[in-house]
Protein backbone atom coordinates (compact mmCIF):
# COMPACT_ATOMS: atom_id res chain seq x y z
CA UNK A 1 0.00 0.00 0.00
CA UNK A 2 1.30 3.65 -1.02
CA UNK A 3 1.77 5.85 2.42
CA UNK A 4 3.41 8.36 0.85
CA UNK A 5 6.42 10.29 -0.62
CA UNK A 6 10.23 9.70 0.18
CA UNK A 7 12.97 12.11 -0.77
CA UNK A 8 15.62 10.32 -1.92
CA UNK A 9 18.21 12.62 -0.79
CA UNK A 10 17.36 14.18 2.64
CA UNK A 11 14.77 11.63 3.57
CA UNK A 12 11.95 14.20 4.01
CA UNK A 13 8.77 12.14 3.47
CA UNK A 14 5.32 13.65 2.33
CA UNK A 15 2.19 12.07 3.18
CA UNK A 16 -0.19 10.81 0.18
CA UNK A 17 -3.23 12.89 1.15
CA UNK A 18 -0.74 15.83 0.55
CA UNK A 19 -2.20 17.50 -2.73
CA UNK A 20 0.70 18.65 -5.67
CA UNK A 21 3.80 16.95 -3.96
CA UNK A 22 5.60 16.98 -7.19
CA UNK A 23 8.90 17.59 -5.45
CA UNK A 24 10.27 17.71 -1.72
CA UNK A 25 9.36 20.88 0.71
CA UNK A 26 13.36 20.91 0.98
CA UNK A 27 14.24 21.42 -2.19
CA UNK A 28 15.87 24.83 -2.85
CA UNK A 29 16.97 27.20 -5.78
CA UNK A 30 20.44 26.16 -4.90
CA UNK A 31 19.59 22.73 -4.36
CA UNK A 32 17.18 21.42 -6.51
CA UNK A 33 18.05 17.87 -6.79
CA UNK A 34 15.55 16.18 -4.37
CA UNK A 35 13.63 13.27 -5.96
CA UNK A 36 10.52 12.05 -4.48
CA UNK A 37 9.87 8.25 -4.34
CA UNK A 38 6.96 6.53 -3.61
CA UNK A 39 6.94 4.94 -0.15
CA UNK A 40 5.22 1.67 0.38
CA UNK A 41 4.32 -0.35 3.53
CA UNK A 42 2.79 -3.23 3.93
CA UNK A 43 -0.53 -3.61 3.24
CA UNK A 44 -1.54 -6.67 5.45
CA UNK A 45 -3.59 -8.02 2.84
CA UNK A 46 -2.84 -9.82 -0.73
CA UNK A 47 -2.91 -6.70 -3.50
CA UNK A 48 -3.51 -9.71 -6.09
CA UNK A 49 -6.87 -10.63 -4.64
CA UNK A 50 -8.04 -7.02 -5.07
CA UNK A 51 -9.38 -7.24 -8.39
CA UNK A 52 -12.90 -5.40 -8.18
CA UNK A 53 -14.26 -8.12 -10.75
CA UNK A 54 -12.45 -7.26 -13.77
CA UNK A 55 -9.28 -9.27 -13.91
CA UNK A 56 -8.68 -8.05 -17.19
CA UNK A 57 -8.31 -4.56 -16.62
CA UNK A 58 -5.30 -3.61 -15.48
CA UNK A 59 -6.04 -0.30 -13.55
CA UNK A 60 -8.41 -2.54 -11.42
CA UNK A 61 -6.16 -4.78 -11.05
CA UNK A 62 -3.11 -2.72 -9.47
CA UNK A 63 -5.41 0.25 -8.76
CA UNK A 64 -4.36 0.02 -5.02
CA UNK A 65 -1.01 -0.25 -6.05
CA UNK A 66 -1.33 3.30 -7.82
CA UNK A 67 -0.41 6.58 -5.93
CA UNK A 68 -3.44 8.36 -7.70
CA UNK A 69 -5.79 5.47 -6.02
CA UNK A 70 -3.95 5.92 -2.30
CA UNK A 71 -4.44 9.73 -2.80
CA UNK A 72 -8.32 9.39 -3.63
CA UNK A 73 -8.80 7.51 -0.59
CA UNK A 74 -6.77 9.65 1.70
CA UNK A 75 -8.75 12.27 0.89
CA UNK A 76 -12.36 10.46 1.31
CA UNK A 77 -13.38 8.81 -1.64
CA UNK A 78 -14.07 5.37 -1.42
CA UNK A 79 -12.79 2.11 -2.75
CA UNK A 80 -15.84 2.10 -4.83
CA UNK A 81 -15.61 5.56 -5.85
CA UNK A 82 -12.32 4.59 -7.37
CA UNK A 83 -13.66 1.85 -9.24
CA UNK A 84 -16.21 3.78 -10.59
CA UNK A 85 -13.79 6.60 -11.66
CA UNK A 86 -11.96 3.88 -13.41
CA UNK A 87 -14.51 2.41 -15.01
CA UNK A 88 -16.22 5.69 -16.40
CA UNK A 89 -11.92 6.12 -17.68
CA UNK A 90 -12.30 2.97 -19.53
CA UNK A 91 -15.47 3.88 -21.12
CA UNK A 92 -14.19 7.32 -22.09
CA UNK A 93 -11.30 6.29 -23.88
CA UNK A 94 -12.13 2.43 -24.25
CA UNK A 95 -10.09 1.73 -27.20
CA UNK A 96 -6.74 2.86 -25.66
CA UNK A 97 -7.22 0.93 -22.47
CA UNK A 98 -8.36 -2.38 -24.24
CA UNK A 99 -5.40 -1.85 -26.14
CA UNK A 100 -3.25 -2.68 -23.53
CA UNK A 101 -2.53 -6.96 -23.12
CA UNK A 102 0.09 -8.27 -21.14
CA UNK A 103 3.07 -8.77 -23.33
CA UNK A 104 3.49 -12.35 -24.58
CA UNK A 105 5.93 -14.25 -23.07
CA UNK A 106 9.14 -15.08 -25.52
CA UNK A 107 12.36 -16.67 -25.17
CA UNK A 108 15.22 -14.36 -25.03
CA UNK A 109 18.35 -15.08 -27.86
CA UNK A 110 20.98 -17.83 -26.38
CA UNK A 111 24.38 -16.39 -25.82
CA UNK A 112 25.96 -15.98 -29.05
CA UNK A 113 23.05 -16.26 -31.15
CA UNK A 114 23.03 -13.33 -34.02
CA UNK A 115 20.02 -11.38 -34.92
CA UNK A 116 21.28 -10.07 -38.39
CA UNK A 117 24.72 -10.98 -40.20
CA UNK A 118 27.70 -9.61 -39.26
CA UNK A 119 28.72 -6.52 -40.87
CA UNK A 120 32.49 -4.88 -41.91
CA UNK A 121 33.25 -1.51 -40.03
CA UNK A 122 32.00 1.38 -42.11
CA UNK A 123 35.06 3.18 -44.08
CA UNK A 124 35.32 6.42 -43.66
CA UNK A 125 37.24 9.46 -45.95
CA UNK A 126 40.18 9.90 -43.69
CA UNK A 127 40.53 5.31 -44.04
CA UNK A 128 43.79 4.32 -45.74
CA UNK A 129 43.59 0.88 -45.89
Amino acid sequence: MIAGWRCAVCGTTVDIAQPFAWRCPRATADDPYHVLHVLEVDAGYDLTDDLHGDASNPFLRYGPRLAWWAFARANGMTSGACVALTRAGRRLHGDAVRSIRPAPARSAPTCGSRTKPATSPARTKHDTS
